[in-house]
């Protein structure tokens, strides 16, 4: 989702497919609980109610009580006071909603956060928590004030607001902002008091950190934002037109997450004197920051700040949505095959919605989940489609360490899915029939393959301090390989390396020189490789 009219000429046109979602889980249920109007782009769950709230892109705030098979409208635009554009909905604990939307006025746009109170019959009334100054908007990529997420205790709220640029290059609006690339407003996560009125937040960097504003830096578009069971705070980051890696961060105060002079694992090629766009094997001639003319030689290029050291994203071991780019050749390759980790998903995926599980969700499930926006089919001939990694799909998320995850899809067939929250976990589309779709997870064991036919392979302790013992059982003699890696594929272990009869086997290795970190243990044989993620303390 590279820019934000991608999303109003989505309310009417709408994808073709109307089959339903698909997974491969018998454990996994999938009922189609209600039609959505035009244009739900958020929804979140009453933490007092249970009931279900969807918001739409032009303001309409609409309640689902259970079963959820039809909304009531409890709040419109010309009610709470925002117009196009209203991206952001989230509750506090106390049932008061939270909502963030822009104002387009002579090219500039005017970002509010306005606060709904429970009025005791139903509906809310609204005062404004924050008002961002205006921002000379782009002919492209305005990204706008999105995501909101409130703290676990209630006390703030983190807001993202979105870049006005592809990769940091000019957008001067016809003239308007001449020389303009991101401003003290853009490209950030800020951090403002739930219980603030009317708060005006300048565009000055030194005033928003004066004022404890001023959260995160880097970051182009956080699109979704959620707290973890530990009260860790993570965002789905949108990377431009490039090839570079889409995003998921692990976002803390006072970090800066690269943007705009580092795109996933890439420096941003234009901040370097002499670059051709015709000779970068990660530029799509089809991208519209192609096609437009904004990948380009830049000799004025600002220099990143000084001093900073920038935040590496999330690393994805797979074996899913981790599909890259050798940025010196273009080569497409798949991480999690290579040995490798990917930083942290395929390029244009666009990530969007992000949950964490709670207590509906069966424990052999990983700890958060996932949607992504773009279709990524021969049909779509978008920018993912060249990766052979289709999109609109769920992806279930396991955490192996804060900063390293392994990624698995186990629901796909979405008509551009925007947003999901776990309560029994639920999601809208934006395109195709528009659905609400329920996912009932009922527990049991998850596929596994057939141990008869494949090597089995298992890790203890894990996380490890001194000593690890690793377990293999094999279904056939035949020549195995086994070693321990770090996430980029350098072995700093070769464990065996030669035949093994049929049965069990354990090799223990000694953490000797490994510092503190993610490793992978690989065993390589006839029936193709196994991994499993290790983590020294």
């Amino acid at each position: 989702m590279h820019r934000s009219f991608l999303l109003v000429a989505a309310l009417y046109a709408g994808a073709a497919g109307a089959q339903a979602p698909q997974t491969s889980d018998p454990n996994i249920d999938i009922r189609r609980a209600a039609t959505l109007a035009d244009g739900m782009v958020r929804i979140a769950v009453h933490p007092l109610s249970n009931d279900l709230y969807t918001l739409a892109i032009y303001g309409d705030l609409v309640r689902f009580a259970a079963p959820y098979s039809a909304g009531v409208t409890v709040a419109t635009a010309a009610q709470h006071g925002l117009g196009l554009n209203v991206l952001g909905l989230a509750f506090d604990p106390t049932g008061r909603v939270f909502l963030v939307g822009n104002d387009i006025a002579s090219q500039v746009t005017t970002s509010r956060i306005r606060r709904g109170d429970p009025d005791g019959a139903g509906g809310f009334t609204w005062s404004t928590v924050a008002e961002l100054a205006g921002i000379p908007r782009p002919i492209n990529f305005e990204h706008d004030l999105n995501a909101i997420v409130v703290s676990p205790d209630g006390n703030y709220l983190y807001v993202n607001r979105g870049a006005r640029t592809d990769h940091g290059e000019v957008q001067s609006v016809g003239g308007t902002a001449p020389g303009l690339r991101e401003t003290a407003l853009t490209s950030l996560l800020l951090r403002i008091p739930a219980s603030a009125t009317n708060l005006l937040l300048p565009n000055d960097v030194a005033a928003l950190r004066a004022g404890g504003y001023y959260f995160a830096d880097g970051l182009r578009n956080t699109f979704d934002l959620a707290f973890d069971a530990e009260g860790r705070l993570y965002g789905t980051e949108n990377a431009g037109d490039r090839d570079d890696g889409d995003e998921l961060n692990w976002i803390r105060e006072g970090l800066h997450y690269g943007f705009p002079w580092r795109i996933g694992p890439h420096a941003t090629p234009q901040q370097f004197p002499g670059y051709n766009p015709d000779d970068d094997p990660l530029v799509n001639p089809e991208s519209v920051a192609y096609m437009e003319g904004y990948f380009h030689d830049d000799p004025t290029y600002p220099a990143p700040p000084a001093g900073v050291t920038f935040t590496d994203p999330v690393a994805n071991l797979g074996p899913d949505a981790d599909r890259f780019r050798v940025e010196a050749t273009g080569e497409l390759m798949d991480a999690s095959n290579a040995g490798l980790a990917a930083y942290s998903l395929t390029p244009h995926r666009s990530p969007l919605g992000l949950t964490f599980a709670t207590d509906s969700i069966p424990g052999q499930y990983g700890q958060a989940f996932m949607l992504s926006w773009t279709a990524g089919t021969v049909a779509s001939d978008d920018l993912l489609t060249p990766f052979s990694d289709p999109g609109e799909d769920l992806l279930e998320l396991r955490f192996i360490a804060p900063d390293t995850i392994e990624a698995r899809r186990i629901v796909w067939g979405f008509s551009s899915p925007m947003d999901i929250v776990d309560d029994r976990m639920y999601v809208i589309e934006l395109g195709g029939t528009r659905g609400l779709w329920e996912l009932h997870f009922t527990g049991g064991i998850p596929n596994e393959p057939d141990p008869s036919s494949t090597a089995r392979l298992e890790a203890a302790p894990n996380p490890f301090d001194e000593r690890i013992r690793i377990t293999v059982d094999v279904a056939r003699t035949a020549a195995y390989r086994l070693e321990m890696t770090d996430v980029l594929g350098r072995r700093v272990a070769l464990l065996h390396d030669g035949v093994l009869a049929v049965g069990r086997h354990s090799f223990t290795t000694r953490a000797g020189a490994l510092t503190a970190g993610t490793y992978l243990v690989r065993l390589v044989g006839p029936e193709g490789s196994s991994t499993r993620t290790v983590v020294r303390r």
